[in-house]
């Protein structure tokens, strides 16, 4: 008898952590998403011209400019390897069981490329600092982003953590 009520506190824990993972992944997502099309900083020339970039219209840009090298690099690695990232931890979360060797290389391969996203943020801000020229102001959509790469990482932490336990317990 003592043993099933351990049993059902586990299974309530274990839903309950379930539950909260997935309610994090979500908010990864969300603030992702926010975080590219909200509003990253603007920049001021000579103090008549104001351009405010996120960081989609920041990757628009150089594919108006015709530097399509950095616009495919950009998107790769700024919003298509993210949301590579948060779906391979969103169904490694769900169907742990199911491939989770092949999910544990993939996900230790992306995790490598986590913190190009907090480079990519760097270059932006870098860029447009023109000295007396120019001015930057920093805006809400910069610090959603960054939060966004944070938390990834922290979800992809505790998503490979599981992954890796069923991997080795299946071993």
């Amino acid at each position: 008898m003592a043993s099933s009520g351990r049993q059902s506190r586990g299974n309530w824990w274990d839903r309950y952590q379930h539950a909260v993972v997935n309610l994090f992944l979500l908010a990864c997502a969300l603030t992702f998403g926010v975080g590219i099309w909200s509003p990253m900083l603007t920049l001021t020339k000579l103090v008549l011209v104001h351009n405010t970039f996120s960081v989609v219209s920041g990757i628009w840009q150089f594919y108006l400019q015709q530097d399509y090298p950095l616009f495919v690099l950009l998107v790769l690695f700024t919003l298509v390897l993210p949301v590579v990232k948060l779906s391979l931890l969103f169904y490694s979360w769900n169907r742990p069981r199911s491939a989770h060797r092949r999910l544990l290389r993939w996900m230790d391969a992306l995790g490598k490329w986590s913190m190009l996203d907090v480079f990519v943020v760097a270059i932006f801000v870098t860029s447009v600092k023109l000295g007396p020229l120019a001015t930057t102001e920093l805006h809400y959509g910069l610090y959603l982003f960054a939060a966004s790469v944070v938390m990834i990482m922290l979800a992809s932490h505790v998503v490979y953590r599981k992954v890796r336990r069923l991997a080795e317990e299946g071993s």
